[in-house]
This record gives structure tokens, sequence and C-alpha cells, in this order.
């Protein structure tokens, strides 16, 4: 092989590796704005979670009829089966964030993330 040959092999592989890079970037960077659109939506139903118990209550302290009663607790129900049908969707994009994120405040994540430990591990040590 030419000396030029080998300058243009060499080339392309470190090509190839940028691109390869280049394409694991982009699969963070979506993997990034699912979780954040996860995020969105979750806070909105939590929202809307608790308009439906405020109006739930309601309906108790004003004796609803029973009609009134089982189309709220369907509503709820409903509005369950959306939280789990987005939980399904981001379990598919980052497990890991779901099991330990959506429940943690941001300093506990912060503490997961620098140690991969538990915030209450740094209290025993104090």
């Amino acid at each position: 092989m030419s000396f030029k040959h080998r300058a243009y092999v060499q080339q392309l592989e470190i090509s190839r590796l940028k691109l390869m890079q280049l394409e694991e970037e982009i699969v963070k960077v979506k993997k990034t704005e699912r979780i954040v659109l996860f995020e969105v939506e979750y806070e909105n139903w939590i929202e809307e979670q608790h308009k439906l118990n405020e109006e739930l209550r309601n309906a108790f302290q004003t004796k609803a009829h029973d009609e009134q009663l089982n189309q709220l607790i369907q509503t709820l129900l409903n509005h369950y089966s959306n939280l789990f049908k987005m939980k399904s969707d981001a379990a598919k994009v980052d497990i890991f964030y779901l099991i330990s994120g959506i429940r943690r405040s941001s300093a506990e994540r912060l503490f997961l993330w620098i140690e991969g430990s538990r915030p209450l591990q740094l209290l025993c040590v104090i």
C-alpha cells in the first residue's frame, strides 16, 4: 500500500469513528428530549389529579348522586390509565430514570448522580 492510500484509509476510519460518536450523541439527545417530555406530561398529570381529587371530595361532601360519583370515579380510573401509559412509554426510553428519578427531589437525583448512593447514606456518615 502506498502512503497516500494508508492516509486515506486512516482518514476514513477517523471519519467513521466521528460519525459513530455523532450518532450516539443524537440518540442521547433524543432520549433526553423524551424524558423532558415525560416530566412535563407528569407535572400536568399531577395538576389534573389534584383537580379531580378536589372534585371527588366536593361530590362526597355535597352528597352527590351515585351517577355523578360513578362518572367521577371512571374519570379518575381513566386518568390513572393515562399515567400507566405515560410510565410505560418512559420505561421504553429509560427504565432507570423511571425507577430512580420520578419520585425523587432534584437534590436526591444529584446525590444519585454523583456517587450512585442515596442521601440517607450521606446523613449516616455525618
